[in-house]
């Protein structure tokens, strides 16, 4: 099992991995940035277009953060999902979604850090 993964590693970032990912990235946040750009007064961050690229890549870093916690939460507790369902689409979008409301700020901050909080302990214990 080990080396089929080291494989696969060695594979990705010696091969075209990077560069795919790259592209992945910038995909993300030109989708993000143009999220920002529909709704500008959605954040404080997304009135102007260098705040909305800060406002992007705070929510492409913080989701991403948010969605490997909660892969190894749902892992830790032997949870499955299956992928191929609707389930497991909202879930991976929960942290991203999580990451925007705390981007706005005042209380809407407080209320999303909140839930990923009690998220992430009730699927911790």
């Amino acid at each position: 099992m080990i080396g089929s993964s080291l494989y696969t590693v060695v594979v990705f970032f010696i091969g075209l991995g990077p560069i795919v990912l790259v592209f992945a990235v910038l995909f993300a946040v030109a989708v993000l940035y143009f999220v920002g750009y529909v709704a500008p007064h959605g954040s404080p961050m997304t009135v102007t277009g260098d705040g909305r690229v800060f406002w992007a890549g705070t929510v492409l870093i913080l989701g991403a953060i948010g969605w490997i916690v909660g892969a190894v939460a749902l892992s830790k507790t032997g949870l499955a999902v299956d992928v191929n369902s609707l389930w497991s689409s909202l879930l991976s979008a929960l942290p991203f979604a999580l990451a925007a409301a705390f981007c706005v700020g005042g209380w809407t901050s407080i209320v999303s850090m909140t839930l990923a909080m009690a998220l992430i302990v009730t699927a911790c214990s």
